[in-house]
């Protein structure tokens, strides 16, 4: 056993809620809901050399609603539950002077997950709703590379499906049933670099980029309802130095979206019917222009 590591924990929670009062939507609510949850953990690591392992592990977890998801629920569904989750996962990890390497494939499936509907609260807290089968399975990639002792470079990449098996939507009064539809607000693809220059010890840039694919605003994985994928990329300067007396400062410029892209990274959207004819209206979050920080830290 002297190459294996082995790991196993359980952990215990009680969650007892009192809820009572007035609300905007809810008059004169009383909720006490009770909720015991035991979440097992296990895992195994095998030591194929001084530089690499593989991994595998297994968790059962549960989580209970919050307030909102009782005070802001649609109507015509039924209270909140737990959601309760299997996770499996199985990965590799390799590391030496210059590479530093991780895959990790996981599966990740739910019984009454609490998913975003596609709507917000008058407070702006997306409502969540439980859907009764569900999954996000997908591989991850994490990396890097010492390509001298100027040049750096990290990325990451994840490549997943979340899914819904078979969902029922419920607008006023009309009920619309999906099967395998994407979950909302869960991009298949997300994907990160970070390339570094230091000239010197104390002096790095870095240019950072990020590409975030499709991400649909509710359930029915309608492409009109959805924030198209983007890239962005900003720029990190960091220079540190003593002054003063002052054992270390650190001078750091951020100047981000470089390229100016315009583009949106959350949104909601509303829906309503007229007759047999959906009508819905979309709301984004655009992000800025490109725009600058300039920031000092100070190590006394």
């Amino acid at each position: 056993l002297d190459k294996w590591i082995l790991m196993a924990d359980i952990q215990y929670r009680n969650v007892d809620y009192h809820m009572y009062g007035d609300d905007d939507k809810v008059k004169n609510y009383n909720y006490h809901p009770k909720f015991n949850f035991l979440n097992p953990k296990a895992g195994a690591t095998y030591l194929l050399n001084d530089h690499s392992n593989v991994y595998a592990s297994y968790a059962f977890a549960q989580k209970e609603p919050v307030r909102k998801d009782f005070i802001e629920k649609n109507s015509a569904l039924p209270d909140p539950t737990p959601e309760k989750m299997q996770d499996i996962e199985l990965g590799y990890r390799f590391t030496n002077e210059k590479f530093n390497i991780g895959l990790n494939g996981y599966g990740m499936f739910y019984k009454d997950q609490l998913i975003p509907t596609g709507e917000i609260s008058d407070t702006g807290s997306p409502i969540r709703q439980n859907v009764n089968d569900s999954y996000r399975i997908g591989l991850e990639f994490d990396g890097s590379w010492n390509i001298s002792k100027q040049f750096n470079w990290k990325a990451t990449a994840s490549f997943s499906q979340n899914k819904i098996k078979d969902f029922e939507e419920v607008i006023g009064d009309t009920r619309i049933f999906y099967s395998k539809t994407n979950i909302a607000l869960s991009p298949g693809t997300i994907l990160s670099s970070n390339f570094s220059y230091s000239p010197i010890t104390s002096l790095t840039f870095s240019l950072l980029s990020k590409f975030v694919g499709r991400q649909y605003l509710d359930n029915s994985s309608a492409k009109e309802r959805s924030i198209s994928a983007y890239f962005v990329n900003n720029l990190l300067a960091n220079y540190n130095f003593t002054a003063l007396g002052i054992k270390n400062i650190s001078a750091t410029l951020q100047v981000n979206n470089i390229l100016n892209e315009k583009y949106e990274a959350n949104g909601y959207t509303f829906g309503w019917m007229e007759g047999d004819t959906r009508k819905y209206y979309n709301f984004y979050f655009p992000q800025a222009p490109t725009n600058f920080l300039l920031g000092l830290n100070f190590k006394f």
